[in-house]
């Protein structure tokens, strides 16, 4: 039974007969409630006042309750019962057999059976009294010039129609449960009566899978049902680091399933210097079909408790999942994982090589103050130089592979229903007007670093993180540790590895520095990126350095000894540190990292910056100054209190009623409507 039906078939015919008022004397009002104690009581509590104010009034039972009512005393079909009530009892069949009134859905299965064979035997019994044959009684009734009929009964209501009766609905809930229930069709219409299914799948690295992660943990947290895919290779990587037993999180739960699909990359091809161009090419060949497998086995599995995939969620880079989302017929939603500022400026890498600003002439723009040309004509974003655009603009190749990757991957963002950024509109509130004045639906859900989902898939990594490091951190003083880490991606020379770690020695401070496989080029093995460490640095700074291959960054980030940030300016690293609050030290070296620096220097004013040769006294110095130490504590001072507020901004905008909030429910909205 669709209960928006029976409300609004009731509350038409409702509307349709009341003005028809009922007569007195010699003409019979025939009550007709649903079956059971809870419609049958106050029904006939109503015959009772109708009678009383001098009705003829004939009271419908199933042959059931009839039953039962003989059994217990009251007469049958005559003009009074024991009580002396004055009301007239007629039973009609309800189809039920024996079996099903005993069968654990009986209520539905006796809802059923009544719609089904009541409205048959209910058209005949009218007929027999309006011809004068009466009912169950030694006398026949007066004619039935009007029916009143219980919700769950609107069959009543045609039947009366059909026969030219009028016809009343006594509604058995209270007035707002009655407006509620005549809400139910539009909040089917608005999605809210099917739960939604998102496919997301982000690019197979870290700074991707991770906010997608998170994005999804949030929407899990809304009763959206997720399938979150990752590639064989990251998923079986996933597995070997959680000891290969199918740890629960990679199980998945209810409502929340992990699949995996093949990226179609050689295993030799992986540790080539270009592997990332190579799995960018090999998931455009290999994983349309896979995904399209997927959405459609994941709905057909189990026992028919998976609704069917109604949108898929990609990150960056994947824009081929567009053409997934096509062929499935439902609605794309792009969660591009870079700040707002930074794809505003990946959206204009086009116009700027269309208008000439890059490829560079020669490698002397490199360093001839070229770079430092003055962007002004992006909407939303303040005068930026050239070369904070995007690392892109550095390019010297006409035909340069990465500036059309980055063109294409965020023009394509226009083909989706709706763009999902990781950022909060006090953040980035220009950029984020002027955006919206380009994308009809741009949702801002972030930080995603904010602690919101509490999820049990959170946080998967794909290297091993030292626990160790916390346990560090716990015997050093507060806000006395300086944490460095360039992200999964930065790589640099043994040279600018030595420079940086006697830029951290000369400091005398206390330092947590991630050094991952593949940090120094040439050096995949964490044993062999540390044995690139400088002479004497490892004895030198024993006393007051952890160094780890990986860890929980945003454990670290949130731990009382943690008081500045050494980092690539990544978008996830740059959050997270905002969300703990945590001011920076930015040296950036690829893509939207440029970017993100020059907001966190000269536009939140939460950090400092390198320059792009690193110099061990600059580091130092930069590193004195953050910290609080020499002649610049006051400016050190001023970036801790841009960071606490940064932070109490973010936490609002995540918190109930906050902008972030709000763009997560109307993200959930229209995934629900599948538009």
């Amino acid at each position: 039974m669709d209960a928006g039906d029976d409300v609004f078939g009731g509350g038409r015919q409702c509307q349709r007969r009341r003005r028809c008022p009922p007569r007195r004397g010699g003409l019979t009002r025939l009550l007709v409630p649903f079956p059971s104690s809870g419609f049958i009581n106050p029904m006939f509590h109503f015959a009772r006042l109708l009678h009383s104010a001098g009705f003829l009034v004939t009271f419908i039972n199933i042959e059931q309750n009839h039953a039962l009512m003989l059994s217990r005393g009251r007469q049958d079909g005559g003009k009074r019962d024991g009580d002396g009530d004055g009301i007239r009892y007629e039973a009609i069949p309800d189809g039920l057999s024996p079996s099903e009134r005993g069968a654990q859905d009986y209520g539905f299965g006796l809802l059923h059976a009544v719609r089904a064979h009541c409205p048959g035997h209910l058209r005949e019994l009218i007929a027999r009294i309006n011809t004068g044959r009466g009912g169950a009684g030694d006398s026949p009734s007066p004619p039935v010039t009007c029916v009143v009929a219980s919700e769950l009964m609107s069959f009543a209501l045609d039947v009366a129609a059909e026969l030219g009766v009028a016809a009343y609905m006594l509604w058995g809930t209270s007035a707002c449960g009655l407006s509620c229930g005549l809400a139910v069709r539009e909040l089917r219409r608005r999605g809210y009566g099917r739960r939604a299914h998102a496919m997301l799948f982000p690019f197979p690295c870290s700074g991707h899978i991770n906010p997608t992660l998170k994005l999804a943990e949030l929407l899990h947290s809304r009763r959206v049902h997720v399938t979150f895919v990752n590639t064989e290779h990251n998923h079986e990587r996933l597995l070997r680091r959680r000891g290969g037993d199918g740890d629960g999180a990679l199980r998945g739960r209810e409502g929340f399933r992990f699949e995996a699909v093949p990226d179609g990359l050689r295993d030799e091809e992986r540790a080539a210097p270009d592997s990332t161009v190579r799995l960018y090419l090999s998931l455009r060949r290999s994983c349309g079909a896979p995904l399209v497998e997927v959405a459609r086995r994941v709905a057909s599995d189990g026992d028919g408790g998976v609704p069917p995939v109604t949108c898929v969620v990609l990150s960056g880079l994947v824009s081929f999942a567009l053409d997934v989302a096509e062929e499935l017929g439902v609605p794309a939603f792009v969660l591009w994982g870079t700040s707002a500022c930074g794809f505003a400026c990946t959206l204009r890498l086009r116009q700027l090589r269309q208008r000439g600003y890059t490829p560079l002439k020669d490698e002397s723009y490199l360093t001839n103050g070229y770079l430092d040309t003055p962007i002004d004509w992006i909407a939303g974003v303040p005068t930026v130089r050239l070369g904070d655009v995007s690392s892109f603009v550095r390019t010297l190749d006409p035909t340069s592979f990465a500036l059309r990757v980055e063109e294409d991957e965020a023009n394509s963002c226009a083909r989706a229903q709706g763009l999902i950024l990781n950022t909060f509109d006090d953040l980035e509130s220009d950029v984020l007007d002027a955006l919206r004045d380009e994308f009809p639906r741009v949702y801002t859900v972030g930080p995603l670093a904010a602690d919101r989902a509490n999820g049990q898939a959170a946080g998967l990594s794909l290297w091993d993180e030292d626990t160790a490091c916390m346990t560090w951190l716990d015997a050093q003083p507060a806000g006395s540790v300086l944490y460095v880490s360039f992200g999964s991606l930065t790589v640099m020379s043994p040279d600018v590895l030595a420079e940086l770690a006697w830029g951290l020695a000369e400091t005398r401070r206390p330092f947590l520095w991630v050094i991952r496989p593949g940090l120094v080029a040439g050096g995949g093995d964490h044993h062999v990126v540390t044995n690139a460490l400088p002479d004497g640095f490892v004895a030198e700074t024993k006393a007051r350095c952890f160094i780890a291959e990986w860890c929980a960054q945003e454990e670290v980030l949130r731990h009382r000894a943690v008081g500045g940030f050494l980092t690539h300016s990544g978008w996830n690293s740059t959050t997270e540190s905002i969300c703990a609050g945590v001011p920076m030290i930015c040296w950036p070296g690829f893509a939207d990292q440029y970017i993100n620096s020059r907001y966190v220097r000269d536009e939140w004013g939460i950090g400092l910056r390198l320059d792009e040769e690193l110099r061990r006294e600059q580091v130092a110095a930069h590193v004195e100054e953050l910290m609080g130490g020499g002649g610049g504590g006051d400016r050190g001072k001023e970036m801790r209190r841009n960071a606490a507020r940064w932070k109490a901004l973010a936490e609002a905008a995540t918190a109930k009623g906050g902008s972030s909030y709000r763009g997560l429910d109307e993200l959930v909205e229209q995934l629900r409507l599948g538009q």
